[in-house]
């Protein structure tokens, strides 16, 4: 999967987001405040009314890789954090996970998300993501990231994902970079 992700921020926060997918026909888009738009139809993320074995939960390689799950939703990898994320607000998925993206993954979708309805925030403690700031520097900087349709799954999700034993060098850079991992 592949696609373009674009957003416009104002004083650090996303204002205006296009996210667009040309191999399956599907684009997304949002302003704040005046909600999300997929392929021009107005977008709600639904949300679930139990989590179960046939929902998507849907990551990055990353996180497959460097987390343990104890969730209910099957694991899926699409290969593209823009659309991974974009999924969970047309209901394609009840949420993902991305360990380790950049802003230019998530700023866009992070507004899809949100004027969507739906639930996204740091995967873990720290900074919040937004506002970003001027003059910083954010080339190397990730934000570990989960979205989910609703709060409540949130944090379903949240509570069954944690970090692999023996991930000290991943544990390091994240607390470097002032993400809280708790054991």
């Amino acid at each position: 999967m592949w696609g373009c992700s674009i957003a416009l921020l104002q004083h650090g926060q996303p204002l205006l987001a296009v996210l667009d997918f040309p191999p399956i026909g599907q684009r997304f888009s949002a302003v704040h405040g005046q909600g999300a738009v997929w392929n021009g139809q107005p977008l709600h993320a639904p949300a679930p009314a139990d989590l179960h074995g046939n929902d998507f939960f849907i990551l990055d390689s990353r996180s497959f890789r460097l987390l343990d799950f104890s969730v209910r939703p099957k694991a899926r990898l699409l290969g593209c954090a823009a659309y991974d994320l974009a999924a969970v607000s047309s209901g394609a998925a009840v949420a993902c996970c991305e360990l380790l993206p950049k802003i230019w993954d998530i700023a866009g979708a992070w507004l899809v998300l949100s004027e969507a309805g739906a639930t996204v925030a740091p995967l873990l403690s720290g900074a919040p993501i937004f506002p970003l700031q001027v003059g910083i520097d954010y080339t190397e900087r990730v934000f570990p990231l989960l979205a989910a349709a609703d709060p409540a799954t949130w944090q379903a999700m949240q509570a069954g994902i944690r970090i692999k034993p023996g991930s000290q060098r991943l544990i390091g850079r994240l607390q470097e970079q002032g993400w809280i991992v708790e054991g």
